[in-house]
């Protein structure tokens, strides 16, 4: 695993992520591209080296199948026992998760978890607020 720069030409954006080289040009995401939205955790992507070490992004070759979720949460949120017992089980259940700049957090689910995130946020932030 390697952390590499990928232009996103579509969104102008570069962004560090982590990657593992399948094939000549051909690379798995390793963990999410939060502020580009054209790839993300687990995608099998196309990516182009250019002369300056920076890699653009040319396509999905086959997509994670994950379904995405992500939000902007206080500090003590993320920090509580009931959030990151959720987070617990989004791993059992075969999912990832990831936090950046402090509180924007980001979790990946397959189709076929009972986990439904939006509720279950909503449900500790409500019951942390009381």
């Amino acid at each position: 695993m390697e952390e590499i720069d990928i232009y996103f030409p579509e969104e102008n954006i570069t962004v560090g992520c982590c990657v593992v080289q399948l094939e000549r040009n051909t690379y798995r995401l390793e963990e999410g591209t939060v502020l580009a939205e054209s790839a993300s955790y687990g995608d099998i992507v196309r990516l182009a080296k250019q002369e300056d070490g920076v890699f653009v992004f040319q396509g999905i070759i086959t997509p994670s199948g994950l379904q995405r979720y992500w939000r902007l949460l206080s500090k003590d949120i993320i920090q509580s026992v009931l959030f990151q017992e959720l987070l617990a089980k989004v791993i059992t259940q075969g999912g990832y998760w990831q936090q950046d700049f402090g509180g924007v957090i980001d979790i990946y689910t397959p189709s076929s978890s009972s986990i439904d995130i939006e509720v279950e946020v909503n449900c500790i932030i409500q019951l942390l607020n009381e």
